[in-house]
């Protein structure tokens, strides 16, 4: 089934995107065609659609599935636009893969493919109460995620001392999780009919995941190479930005002499020293425990859902493969 559903979801998704392409290509030319359609190339995990479906089929029973691919990809188109501007902001290069094309087609594009993803979530054929709710979500969690983006430029290396881990995890929830997990549990709890406690819980759920999954993030940026993770590697310390790699390395260092070295490589930017600092203690281990942790309490939560069986038990297996695929790497 799940094969299945993340098959029809990735066709709908290309077809969506490469439609809209060629209506605009005359418009927008040639250049601009080539740079976005190399960088659309890649069509990421797709698990925000995957999971936003599982949840609503899991409450509304609803056997037409063609309407449900639609609407569902939604969220991955949302996703692509917050990568449009982040690229930006982070001063990226490599996207899944490929080149990330200039920063005013890019800041330009993100636009469209919000307009297009909010088009094509309202195309649910749900009631129109229920679509309202889900789209005033959808529109906070929008607002929340670029407020999570502003906080997260103030994430400075200059500013390590005096920031705590709670307040990155804070940002965290804001810029990740609110539109990788909350958004699609959330508004497709509230399109399938599930209980305010039960979307309540799925709200907690998607927080908790959506942290431990930039924990993960933050993991990847600094250990693996750009070959593996498709994206611009240790793209924090080449933007002077904090991350929770970053912070918990300091803290790993008791040596006020080696705090001070490895502060100095971090305002530099010398990414070897940073690297040979962090790979010298035990700082990974206490992410993945703490990854580990967090993922944790989001399952609970989702076991306390009364929501059907063989639903629950898929989207559980889709959040753990999620972190088991890269974990293992670091283990």
């Amino acid at each position: 089934m799940i094969e299945d559903f993340s098959k029809e979801l990735a066709d709908e998704y290309a077809k969506n995107i490469a439609d809209l392409l060629n209506i605009h290509k005359q418009d927008i030319g040639q250049d601009a065609f080539n740079q976005l359609t190399k960088s659309m190339a890649g069509k990421g995990k797709m698990f925000r659609s995957l999971l936003a479906l599982l949840v609503f089929l899991g409450y509304s029973k609803q056997e037409s599935l063609t309407e449900s691919y639609r609407w569902a990809i939604s969220f991955d188109i949302l996703q692509s636009f917050i990568l449009f501007h982040d690229d930006i902001l982070d001063k990226a290069t490599i996207r899944r893969g490929s080149p990330v094309p200039s920063k005013e087609l890019a800041l330009v594009w993100g636009d469209i493919l919000f307009a297009s993803g909010v088009k094509q979530f309202m195309s649910i054929p749900v009631n129109e109460e229920k679509k309202s709710l889900a789209l005033m979500e959808l529109m906070q969690i929008a607002i929340d995620t670029g407020i999570g983006e502003m906080a997260d430029q103030r994430l400075a290396i200059g500013r390590i001392k005096d920031i705590t881990e709670e307040e990155i995890a804070q940002v965290y929830m804001k810029k990740t999780a609110m539109y990788s997990f909350v958004s699609p549990f959330v508004c497709a709890a509230i399109i399938g009919g599930a209980s305010s406690k039960d979307i309540e819980l799925l709200r907690t759920a998607g927080s908790k995941i959506g942290v431990a999954y930039q924990y993960l993030d933050d993991l990847i940026d600094v250990f693996m190479k750009e070959g593996d993770s498709g994206k611009t590697s240790m793209n924090d310390v080449q933007n002077g930005k904090l991350n929770i790699v970053l912070f918990k390395s300091l803290a790993c260092i008791t040596e006020k002499k080696e705090q001070e070295r490895f502060l100095s490589s971090l305002e530099i930017g010398d990414i070897k020293s940073v690297k040979s600092f962090i790979e010298s203690i035990s700082v990974k281990r206490d992410i993945i425990s703490s990854i580990n942790a967090l993922v944790l309490e989001g399952i609970q939560c989702i076991d306390s859902l009364e929501i059907d069986l063989q639903y629950k038990k898929n989207i559980k297996n889709i959040i753990s493969s999620l972190f088991e695929k890269y974990l293992i790497k670091f283990i």
